[in-house]
């Protein structure tokens, strides 16, 4: 519990009191120096920048530069400056530079690497309790990182297996949905050939029907076109056989007239009740249009005055 509480108190109480080597020879080192150990240490840093211009080369120079830099939070500059200043000649300054570099690690929790640079203050000092109690709580702060990562790994294994689980029913899951959606669709195709073959049907029965009306229509009109020419034929020979019957009819009174001894037809001109060959033909022609009997061509035949033959016996 003792080293526990130190941890704060170490951390806060950085390196220590910067070099006072320059103070004799330049006085920005020691306008930096004076206001380093009045807690000024940006205006420290800047006196100890425009010194080191003219000593760059001077290792201390760099000690107190990364001490200032320590103190406004900067690490990783403060660890830059302290490499710069490895060769100090004092062992002293040299453990304590060591030390700083372990605690810009410590800040950092970069526990391995705190830890070398501690050991490496002890090998120089063995007495310096600084480094001994700061390597031991880096030391107990490093299994503990461990065991919080072994914790997290763990941890992180565990919701690896929970994500893959869930990863696992949620592709069951999909596989449930995609074969609901597959038979889904199946049955909708199912559907949609049905429909599609009953709809092929009608269109087939309908095509029938209109193709047997069409059918049926031009049979009806083959039918009654047959039934108009054989109409057409039969008046045709009505007419033929009329004509033929007016012909012989003619030809039949002519032979009667010749055998009683009446001039025939046409040498009776100047009889007034002799009808001209023209007036027989409408005669004949308005008797097969209104289907009279032939009588009314008897009928109107002139009447012959019968000679009186003279008896010579």
């Amino acid at each position: 519990m003792r080293l526990l509480l130190l941890l704060p108190c170490l951390l806060v109480a950085l390196p220590g009191r910067a070099a006072g080597l320059f103070e004799r020879r330049e006085k920005t080192v020691e306008r930096g120096n004076q206001a380093y150990a009045g807690q000024h240490y940006q205006e420290a840093l800047e006196a100890y920048e425009r010194a080191e211009q003219h000593l760059s080369g001077e290792p201390r120079i760099h000690f107190n530069r990364g001490n200032a830099l320590f103190k406004l939070g900067r690490m990783k500059e403060a660890r830059e400056a302290y490499l710069r200043a490895m060769g100090l000649p004092d062992v002293d300054l040299k453990k304590r530079n060591l030390f700083n570099i372990g605690n810009t690690f410590l800040h950092e929790k970069a526990y391995r690497d705190a830890i070398a640079y501690y050991r490496r203050a002890l090998e120089l000092d063995p007495e310096f309790d600084e480094a001994r109690i700061n390597l031991e709580l880096a030391l107990r702060a490093l299994e503990k990182q461990k065991q919080q990562d072994k914790k997290n790994k763990d941890k992180n294994k565990d919701k690896d297996k929970n994500k893959d689980k869930d990863k696992n029913k949620d592709k069951d899951k999909d596989k449930d949905k995609d074969k609901d959606k597959d038979k889904n669709k199946d049955k909708g195709n199912q559907d949609n050939n049905e429909r599609d073959q009953q709809q092929q049907q009608d269109q087939q029965q309908q095509d029938q029907q209109q193709q047997q009306q069409q059918d049926q229509q031009q049979q009806d009109q083959q039918q009654q076109q047959q039934q108009d020419q054989q109409q057409q034929d039969q008046q045709q020979q009505q007419q033929q056989d009329q004509q033929q019957q007016d012909r012989q009819q003619q030809q039949d009174g002519q032979q009667q007239q010749q055998s009683s001894g009446q001039p025939p037809e046409g040498d009776d001109q100047g009889n007034p009740r002799h009808l001209s060959a023209q007036q027989v033909q409408s005669l004949l022609e308005a008797a097969r249009d209104n289907e009279k009997p032939f009588q009314l061509f008897r009928y109107s035949l002139p009447k012959y005055n019968r000679r009186q033959t003279d008896k010579d016996w």
